[in-house]
């Protein structure tokens, strides 16, 4: 019984392959391959050393041949010679001479023969050599001779030793093809088993990389996509990509938690920012009614004032009115910004002249410029009307024209009108002489409630609204505004607005001017509110 349950535990178990990590993979493979080089190097090495050694048989066969072919030729030549030294008187010299070549054939017989095939030419030949030694000695003496010994016995002899040498040739070329086609097989069966190996190892490495990240890229679009909730099966597999669908799946379970967390949290934020513009807008509506009973109010005291002669109050009544517009104005901002919040501002599309425009503005702000002792130039490079929310660029144009006469004294503000490098549309560059800003001023100089120190807000008040608004209404315009700053040296604000196609439903625009005037008439606070207090 118990062998049943461990074979049946060990038929549940995963397979090998599923058990094996990438790199116990990888380095069995590396294993395998250094078994199969190693075991080819050690195979063709005896199949070339085996070649080697036919080829080696081979050539001593050739050689020794030569050797017979040129024994045979010798002893032919020595023949003919000797014959015809017999025929004539030679002289000693010759006699010299054919007794050197027949020492040079004994020496190149006894070369050659150094096996038993050569024993019945050995035999032959020394008859045949001493047969003509005696012929030689007989010319040096001047005896009469006899024929010289043919030298047909050891011929036959040497063919018959020529026959066995080239039989053995022929063996030993049989054994070199034999070993070149046993090493072309060695060869080819190591091809063979090298590619069966090879393909093996890399489709199981592919197969394993290949579903792996395929699985990890499936679940990562998943989770792209927003299905948070995706999870990798995992199975019994215990390798890396295991590993890695595991961590996968935690990663993806506190994302989903992360997520679920961010989205109440947003769900809360934007419930209490549409509580927020809700209070701010009815604050401000209820903020703008008693202000403007106070402005109402301010204008009958002023006049019966006036009938009534005394100038001393006078003043007092107007300082009284010019900051009840100061606060009006800032009213404006607080509820311009709780608009663009909630998305309720609207945007009155109509024709409009930049040119005409910019004049309009200066003309208000003129006594600012006058007050601050600022020359204004305009450069108007760009001609015609301009389809867009004139209401909102008048706003725009206020802000950075008041901020450029409230923060510089005694120098140059400018505007250049332009076309835009992009398409339809205008470009204004508002720039000044004025204290400038530091690279990290202007990196927050158009965030909400900010401004560029306490001192700033000191010296020249506001609610660090403005910017905030402007750069909201130019995008809301479909176009922007940027800045560039050097500290001491001055500021340039650059207003790119494109020509909108006029809407059929576009509502009227705001025509209210003093509200636009009394927006910035809290730029030159440094002087009523002093008045104020005193």
């Amino acid at each position: 019984m118990s062998r049943w349950l461990a074979f049946l535990k060990w038929s549940e178990a995963p397979p090998i392959a599923s058990r094996m990590t990438v790199r116990r993979k990888l380095i069995t493979s590396v294993a395998a391959l250094l078994l199969l080089s190693g075991a080819s190097t050690i195979l063709s090495v005896r199949a070339r050393q085996r070649t080697t050694w036919a080829l080696a048989d081979v050539q001593a066969g050739q050689v020794r041949l030569q050797r017979l072919l040129s024994i045979e030729r010798e002893l032919q030549l020595r023949w003919r010679e000797l014959s015809v030294l017999r025929e004539v008187s030679p002289s000693a010299a010759q006699l010299d001479v054919m007794d050197t070549r027949l020492d040079a054939l004994d020496a190149m017989v006894r070369d050659a023969t150094t096996s038993a095939e050569e024993r019945p030419f050995s035999s032959a030949y020394a008859a045949l050599s001493a047969a003509w030694r005696g012929t030689l000695d007989a010319l040096h003496a001047r005896r009469a001779l006899d024929d010289v010994a043919s030298p047909a016995a050891a011929l036959g002899a040497l063919l018959a030793w020529r026959d066995a040498e080239q039989g053995a040739a022929a063996a030993d070329a049989a054994r070199f093809a034999e070993a070149l086609d046993a090493a072309d097989f060695v060869t080819m069966a190591l091809l063979g088993l090298s590619f069966v190996v090879g393909t093996t190892i890399v489709v199981t490495l592919s197969v394993t990389l290949t579903s792996g990240f395929t699985r990890l890229d499936a679940a990562s679009r998943h989770v792209a996509a927003g299905d948070y909730s995706f999870r990798l099966p995992l199975g019994r597999a215990r390798d890396e990509f295991a590993r890695a669908a595991r961590t996968f799946n935690d990663m993806a379970g506190a994302l989903e938690a992360a997520v679920a967390e961010t989205q109440e949290a947003r769900r809360r934020a934007e419930d209490a920012s549409a509580a927020k513009s809700s209070f701010l807008t009815s604050l401000c509506h209820d903020l703008k009614t008693p202000l403007t009973a106070i402005l109402g109010y301010a204008d009958v005291i002023e006049a019966d004032v006036e009938h009534a002669g005394l100038a001393v109050s006078t003043g007092d009544v107007r300082q009284l009115r010019r900051s009840a517009r100061v606060l009006l104005g800032m009213v404006g901002e607080l509820l311009d910004y709780a608009r663009l919040e909630a998305g309720r501002m609207p945007v009155a599309l109509g024709a409009m002249d930049p040119a005409e425009l910019v004049t309009e503005v200066v003309d208000t702000l003129q006594p600012m410029l006058e007050q601050r002792g600022n020359a204004f130039v305009l450069t108007d490079r760009w001609h015609g009307t301009l389809t867009t929310d004139p209401g909102k660029v008048r706003h725009i144009l206020l802000n950075l024209l008041g901020n450029a006469c409230k923060f510089t004294s005694q120098g140059t503000i400018g505007v250049v009108i332009g076309a835009r490098p992009d398409g339809p549309g205008i470009v204004l560059e508002v720039s000044d002489t004025g204290i400038g800003m530091s690279r990290e001023e202007a990196a927050t100089v158009f965030a909400p409630y900010v401004q560029a120190n306490s001192d700033i807000v000191h010296r020249f008040g506001g609610s660090g609204l403005g910017l905030s608004i402007s750069k909201q209404f130019a995008q809301l315009l479909d176009g922007d505004i940027t800045v560039a700053s050097t500290e001491g040296i001055g500021t340039t604000f650059v207003l790119s607005l494109p020509d909108l196609e006029p809407a059929a439903d576009s509502i009227a625009a705001c025509t209210d001017l003093d509200e636009a005037v009394a927006l910035f008439a809290a730029l030159d606070g440094r002087e009523r509110q002093t008045r104020l207090s005193a």
